[in-house]
């Protein structure tokens, strides 16, 4: 049996701003085993979208954040996945930046 995983606070934020620029959202924090928080596609590109707790931002630095930042269920995920890259995102700021809806 999968125990439903915890979100981080900021994802209902960021998914109503990137579905307030169009963007289409799919969650899928339920599908476990590593798979990234959110599916994202916008004017013809996809993402797949890491939510992270923007408080865990600062505490490490951008080389060791990615490793200390995943579980090894995601870090497994990432290291196998074969298509766009992952996006880490810890603000709504990120998540536009990311899909280039701002600069």
């Amino acid at each position: 049996m999968r125990v439903r995983t915890r979100s981080d606070h900021n994802q209902r934020d960021i998914d109503k701003a990137l579905r307030g620029v169009g963007a289409y959202v799919v969650p899928l924090g339920s599908v476990g085993r590593g798979v990234p928080d959110r599916l994202v596609s916008w004017k013809k590109q996809m993402w797949l979208m890491e939510t992270k707790n923007p408080e865990q931002r600062g505490r490490y630095s951008r080389a060791d954040r990615a490793n200390h930042m995943r579980t090894p269920a995601q870090v497994k995920f990432h290291d196998e996945w074969q298509g766009p890259p992952i996006v880490i995102v810890y603000s709504v700021e990120d998540a536009l930046k990311a899909i280039g809806a701002v600069r």
